[in-house]
């Protein structure tokens, strides 16, 4: 995901054996569009009458 530059790793100030990772930009518009097509496949059973809980 860094590569694609997603998320952007840092250095934990506090303990340099992890990296904090940062959602950017590009990475939030990434995830907005996925949410966009992921919340109506959700709601996909309940649309068709089914209950999700089955």
């Amino acid at each position: 995901m860094a590569e694609q530059g997603f998320v952007s790793p840092t250095p934990d100030p506090d303990d340099r054996r992890r990296n904090l990772v940062t959602l950017t930009e590009a990475g939030d518009r990434q995830l907005r569009r996925l949410e966009q097509v992921a919340h109506p496949a959700a709601q996909a059973p309940s649309a068709l009458g089914r209950d999700p809980k089955l």
